[in-house]
């Protein structure tokens, strides 16, 4: 029998958990490309059709960390489809979810030194959150429920309430006036034109206070409704203040037709890197809180920083919004058989308040981003000096720059973001009498020449009703 020669023992060497993480951080780092696919299905109306996608490619399209897109997503197509109690059954859950996960991020011990934020649970922008609890208002409002729209509208007043505490947020200043006007339409409906004047006088005060004129039907609504609640004086004010016109006014209460015109393709983020001196970048990561784990990788880096060249550069990531183009400015309507053209008017800038919100928070950002990649470098280094001591310099060489590679490749910003959203937010309204119409909207550009047109046909108005209508554009 021949004897064979026993197999060389291998040396095993033991990676630090720095190469688990970067593993999975090169795993998840895939972009959105399958928003392009449903927002072909959305610019055609295909609404059914993107939600069948979406739920056969759900575990593709929506890993784990990404539920909360999944239901906003699926609440915003399902409320365009004109399932308005699908929708808002998935923006519950979205608030719910976003609910908890906020409780968690606040009462977390520290943060994740090693952990690429797009591998975080998304917990949503601040204006997301809040478009969620006024677009659900919104179907509500489509569906007939004042009452229902009303209590959206209180939670999404005592959310921006409960997040100032901790932080404050710009998202507020773009979605409570328009919030404020919708609240005041809907008290109307119900007939409660006290309520609807407080809502009113709101609103215009919150627009004045961001230096935005208030919306024209603003301020005819608050005119009229001065003067119905025998306010003579204060309804003078606001007429002569603002050059109110007697022939703009129609008595509140009384039955109108409320276009809600969510226009544009929503803001997307990108991921933008930039090339930092360790010098100039270390002072300005050490700004950021640390505990329990991160404390000790934190003061790790700290400790190999003092003999580390000030001439090392690291490329750094973060997001920054971008919008693509879109040419729609207004929509102006006009109802069969009737004489009169109703121009709409923006409420909300969703691309102003995506771009505010993150701006309130990308010094963190940018600080944690610098952190994160000086530790890396630190336990590459580490990780280099065990793979020597045990297997030789070759393999110390491998171990180490293959993990300072993967570190630069899983260094990505964050890019998720509630991409069915749109860019603004318009409203047009038009009174009417009872009955069952056909309007024809022009969609206009900024110059005011028509680029496209919509047929809403059958739209009933009920006595002393609102009806709510949504209409959604993308060119």
């Amino acid at each position: 029998m021949v004897r064979m020669a026993p197999y060389p023992r291998r040396r095993v060497v033991r990676l630090s958990p720095f190469v688990c993480a970067a593993v999975l951080l090169a795993s998840g780092c895939a972009e959105k490309n399958f928003y392009v696919k449903i927002n072909d299905y959305s610019v055609s109306e295909r609404y059914e059709t993107a939600l069948s996608d979406i739920e056969t490619n759900k575990k593709k399209y929506y890993p784990k960390n990404d539920t909360l897109l999944y239901f906003l997503d699926t609440g915003m197509l399902n409320s365009l489809a004109g399932k308005y109690s699908a929708g808002n059954g998935a923006f519950e859950k979205a608030k719910q979810l976003a609910e908890k996960l906020y409780t968690k991020s606040i009462s977390a011990e520290g943060m994740s030194l090693l952990t690429n934020d797009s591998q975080k649970p998304y917990e949503g922008e601040d204006y997301e959150i809040g478009m969620l609890y006024l677009i659900k208002a919104l179907n509500y409002a489509a569906l007939g429920s004042e009452d229902g729209a009303l209590v959206e509208i209180r939670q999404l007043d005592h959310f921006f309430k409960t997040i100032s505490l901790s932080r404050g947020s710009k998202a507020s200043e773009g979605i409570i006036p328009g919030a404020l006007y919708i609240s005041g339409i809907m008290r109307e409906s119900s007939g409660d034109i006290n309520g609807a004047l407080i809502d009113y006088k709101n609103a215009v005060a919150a627009f004045e206070k961001t230096g935005t004129t208030p919306p024209r039907g603003l301020l005819n609504g608050c005119y009229a409704a001065a003067v119905n609640m025998g306010f003579r004086d204060d309804a003078d004010k606001l007429k002569e203040k603002y050059a109110l016109k007697e022939n703009e006014f129609a008595k509140a209460g009384k039955e109108e037709i409320i276009i809600i015109h969510i226009n544009g393709p929503a803001p997307v983020k990108i991921g933008r890197k930039i090339e930092i001196s360790f010098g100039e970048g270390w002072a300005y990561a050490k700004s950021i809180k640390t505990s329990g784990d991160d404390e000790q990788k934190f003061a790790a880096a700290n400790s190999a920083a003092r003999g580390f060249a000030a001439k090392k550069t690291f490329s750094v990531s973060f997001p920054e919004y971008t919008q693509p183009p879109y040419s729609c400015a207004y929509l102006s309507a006009e109802i069969a058989g009737l004489p009169g053209e109703f121009k709409s008017e923006k409420i909300s800038d969703i691309t102003s308040i995506a771009g505010k919100c993150l701006a309130d928070r990308i010094n963190r950002i940018r600080a944690k981003s610098i952190a994160r990649t000086w530790i890396k470098h630190v336990l590459a280094g580490e990780a280099e000096k065990k793979a020597e001591k045990s297997g030789g310099a070759l393999t110390g060489f491998l171990v180490g720059g293959s993990l300072r590679a993967l570190g630069a490749a899983t260094e990505q910003a964050d890019i998720r973001s509630w991409r069915t959203i749109g860019a603004e937010i318009t409203v047009c309204r038009i009174p009417a009498e009872v009955g069952t119409f056909n309007l024809r909207l022009n969609l206009k550009n900024r110059f005011g020449a028509n680029i496209g047109e919509k047929v809403l046909s059958g739209v009933t108005i009920k006595k002393n009703k609102k009806t709510f209508l949504t209409v959604r554009t993308f060119i």
